[in-house]
């Protein structure tokens, strides 16, 4: 399943960015309505005016202007409003030292809000050592030749934070950040091979996405207890570490499909997924173990694992949907012992070297009384033997 950035947007809350969520948020969206408030810069004279500024009363924006080599506001503290740096394509430099705060009180009429540097060709250093606190979302997208953007003193953001088509190789710099309103995700970054900066994080209000970033090897998340809705992996084939050891609640759905993973062991300490299970086309994974989980709200389905040999789902006690083991070559063994309902259908087919009599133990210790729906066990190996 291929997350397309059409489908992300209203996961991050960023529904009516603009008319193209594909190639950009659209300028006319983020820059043509100004307000009495607002300060604009589209020159270097614009730019000298500016330089004594302490406090921006509405939103600052950086549109599209071909001059303007380096932003730097010596002094400012605060942006009431909207933070835009957008399509500037003589940009090198944000230098912005003092900034501590983002968005207190936004425009409600531009379609974004919060921090967004996009589209920036020549960006190649953003500085904003103080920025402690962003309303809304924090987007970095594009600009082509930046390779590293950090937000060291960044404590919370009311949206989302998001990375799309950049060119960064490792994401490094959030230590101090604590929550977020919304959602993190890695959207389409083809360089991308290390996620491990996020030391403090310990609650993401939305989603956890990462799709489509074809060198990403590592996402480590070591202090993130919840997710409020979804962790969505999807078209990262190089992904061998998803470590997120305190992980105990996924509020929505859990979807892991085409990546490298050999072993669930970084969710250990999963206890609950509200919504469907998907473990798909995960062609390393040997083991599906996962000692702490107790409910799935939603499916659980395992399909495709080519080296999977086990499932192993010792606390598991309830799956409130259907529970669906399909097309996994090598899986020989189950061991669900304290599984006592499953709310929908039981698939069990299409695994060659699982014994026939191990699909039926299965059902059998489930009850079919227990099961809501179909029982389905066809195509296994007819000739295993059971204990």
């Amino acid at each position: 399943m291929r997350l397309s950035p059409r489908a992300l947007l209203p996961l991050l809350a960023l529904a009516g960015c603009g008319d193209d969520p594909q190639g950009g948020v659209g300028v006319a969206s983020l820059c043509d309505t100004v307000g009495e408030n607002d300060v604009v810069i589209l020159t270097d004279s614009d730019l000298a005016d500016a330089a004594e500024l302490t406090t921006v009363a509405g939103d600052l924006l950086l549109c599209q202007a071909s001059a303007i080599e380096t932003l730097a506001l010596p002094l400012l503290t605060a942006v009431h409003g909207n933070l835009i740096i957008y399509q500037n394509s003589a940009l090198t430099a944000v230098d912005l030292p003092l900034l501590e705060t983002i968005g207190q009180s936004p425009n409600e009429t531009r379609n974004w809000r919060g921090l967004l540097i996009e589209g920036n060709a020549e960006l190649t250093d953003v500085d904003l050592p103080a920025l402690r606190l962003v309303s809304d979302h924090v987007w970095l997208a594009g600009n082509g030749k930046l390779t590293a953007f950090d937000l060291p003193a960044l404590l919370h953001t009311d949206g989302a934070v998001a990375f799309k088509a950049t060119q960064l190789t490792t994401i490094s710099g959030f230590a101090a950040l604590r929550s977020l309103g919304n959602a993190l995700a890695l959207l389409d970054n083809p360089v991308l091979t290390e996620v491990n900066g996020f030391a403090a994080l310990t609650s993401v209000s939305s989603d956890l996405i990462v799709t489509n970033n074809a060198a990403l090897t590592g996402v480590t998340l070591p202090a993130v207890r919840t997710l409020g809705r979804s962790l969505l992996v999807d078209e990262t084939p190089t992904l061998a570490t998803l470590n997120l050891p305190a992980l105990t609640t996924v509020g929505g759905r859990l979807a892991l499909t085409d990546v490298d993973l050999t072993t669930l062991g970084g969710l250990a300490a999963l206890e609950l997924v509200g919504g469907d299970l998907e473990l798909t086309d995960a062609s390393l994974l040997t083991d599906a173990a996962l000692p702490g989980l107790t409910l799935v709200g939603g499916d659980l389905r395992l399909e495709g694992a080519a080296a999977l040999a086990q499932v192993s789902l010792a606390a598991l006690e309830l799956v409130a949907g259907s529970l669906a083991l399909v097309d996994n070559d090598l899986l020989a063994t189950l061991a669900l012992p304290l599984l006592s309902a499953i709310g929908d259908n039981l698939i069990i087919r299409d695994n060659a070297a699982l014994p026939t009599c191990a699909a039926e133990a299965l059902r059998d210790a489930v009850g079919r009384d227990n099961i809501g729906g179909e029982v389905a066990i066809s195509n296994n190996d007819d000739a295993g033997v059971c204990p």
